[in-house]
């Protein structure tokens, strides 16, 4: 489906402000062997664009005559990438510009979006969330680019609710990861706007999680006591993990760390990886090996 003149104008304007392109943007629009359905990669990434207005009418006349869904997809994902990270708003205004247009996110490809959410309270027991994250990154880190089955998106930190609403939507994740604090009697722990502890019941998240399911595959809430949310939010999208008790800080770490090792390598097997979480705890002799819980339909499976 082309891009309408609308869509377009905003694309260039984003690119217009682009200092400079990706390979991978190269790559996904240097762009398929003539006539076949395979793309020619090597030979995309040999090619150096040094026009900006060149490449722009090379995007503009390969999306618009070609109606392929690999095409458009990672056109999108290499539009979402040359945002600056650190030009946040453009990257969300983008995002939501795209996904009207072809109802997929910008990073909606073969591979796993990976949204890392976290909360630590003021008045909660310091978690080390950013260790969690380093640990998650390197990971990630560790596969190659052109075959990864995990992007890791923009981390947040000191999550309120209006933070998990706009990151959530404006990236249309494959899974998002909570990590911070559970509440024993129900509920996650988000921040206030003084960075103080403010707890999201979990109807409220499964129902916010519901409007996500178009793209939402996993969620992963790495918080104790977060079980009943897990279950609440499975009703909703294919699968949910969460705690059932309290977990030490560096086990919640160690099970990230089997859970993405082992989705790097399986793809969206989010059982596999599950137990690939759990089957880390057990090599460090962790006690809480039977805390993390997979859900499906709203009940706790066995993997």
């Amino acid at each position: 489906m082309p891009l309408p003149n609308q869509v377009w104008n905003q694309v260039e304007d984003c690119f217009n402000r682009i200092p400079s392109f990706e390979p991978e943007l190269r790559e996904a629009i240097l762009f398929r062997i003539a006539g076949g359905n395979q793309w020619n990669a090597p030979w995309a990434r040999l090619q150096q664009v040094a026009s900006k207005d060149i490449f722009i009418t090379l995007l503009r006349s390969t999306v618009q005559t070609i109606c392929d869904t690999e095409l458009e997809r990672l056109t999108l994902r290499a539009i979402e990438k040359a945002i600056p990270k650190e030009n946040e708003n453009d990257k969300l205004a983008m995002g939501r510009v795209l996904s009207s247009h072809f109802g997929m996110s910008a990073t909606d490809t073969h591979q796993v979006s990976v949204l890392f959410l976290a909360a630590e309270p003021t008045n909660d027991s310091a978690l080390r969330l950013g260790k969690e994250l380093r640990e998650i990154q390197e990971v990630i880190g560790v596969a190659n680019r052109d075959n990864a089955a995990l992007v890791l998106e923009m981390p947040q930190f000191a999550t309120r609710p209006k933070d998990l609403l706009n990151k959530v939507l404006g990236f249309r994740p494959s899974l998002v990861h909570f990590s911070g604090h559970g509440d024993p009697c129900g509920g996650l722990k988000l921040e206030s706007q003084d960075g103080r502890s403010q707890t999201v019941e979990p109807e409220a998240l499964a129902d916010f999680f519901s409007q996500c399911k178009q793209y939402l595959q996993c969620v992963v809430l790495n918080a104790c006591y977060s079980s009943e949310q897990a279950k609440e939010i499975s009703k909703h999208i294919p699968c949910a993990i969460g705690m059932s008790d309290k977990i030490g800080n560096a086990d919640a770490v160690k099970f990230s760390v089997g859970f993405y090792t082992a989705l790097n390598n399986a793809n969206t097997d989010f059982p596999a990886a599950f137990s690939a979480g759990c089957s880390m705890l057990k090599l460090e002799n962790s006690p809480y090996v039977n805390v993390p819980g997979l859900y499906r339909n709203g009940q706790r499976v066995q993997v």
